[in-house]
């Protein structure tokens, strides 16, 4: 994950979010240690990315993610994840070779998504690629409770 990326998803925090988000840092979670509080004083969102990136190489992202949250913060936790994804998928663009035609039939996904109670569900969107053989979608929906009389 791009450190400018992180950086971005942090300015659409306000100041006082920004405080709340770098307190987090400082409680820990199971997943990462906390950060000394003595660290976090006096530092912006590019001095807290940095200090994030460095202490997390591989997991800023993922750290990023879960206090945005807790913290309620699920729009900008879903640009999160949307910027990755978007970067996952021009990094496999960029480092795949040419198709090779082959015979043997391409391999099957098969994808299960569950919504309840009202919930939504956002799916990805594929794009430039093409399909070989069926694709079945099936939604259940519940009929409505009966009329009381």
């Amino acid at each position: 994950m791009a450190t400018f990326k992180l950086l971005k998803i942090l300015e659409g925090l306000e100041l006082k979010e920004l405080k709340e988000f770098q307190w987090h840092l400082c409680q820990g979670a199971d997943s990462f240690e906390a950060i000394p509080r003595g660290r976090m004083e006096r530092l912006d969102r590019q001095d807290t990315v940095d200090l994030m990136v460095r202490k997390w190489p591989e997991n800023a992202k993922a750290v990023t993610l879960e206090i945005l949250r807790k913290m309620d913060q699920n729009g900008l936790a879903e640009r999160l994840v949307v910027q990755s994804r978007e970067g996952a998928t021009a990094a496999v663009a960029s480092s795949s070779s040419p198709p090779s035609v082959s015979s043997a039939a391409p391999p099957s996904t098969h994808v299960t998504n569950t919504a309840q109670n009202g919930a939504m569900i956002i799916n990805p969107t594929f794009s430039g690629s093409s399909i070989g053989g069926g694709v079945s979608i099936t939604i259940n929906h519940a009929p409505p409770p009966p009329a009381k009389p």
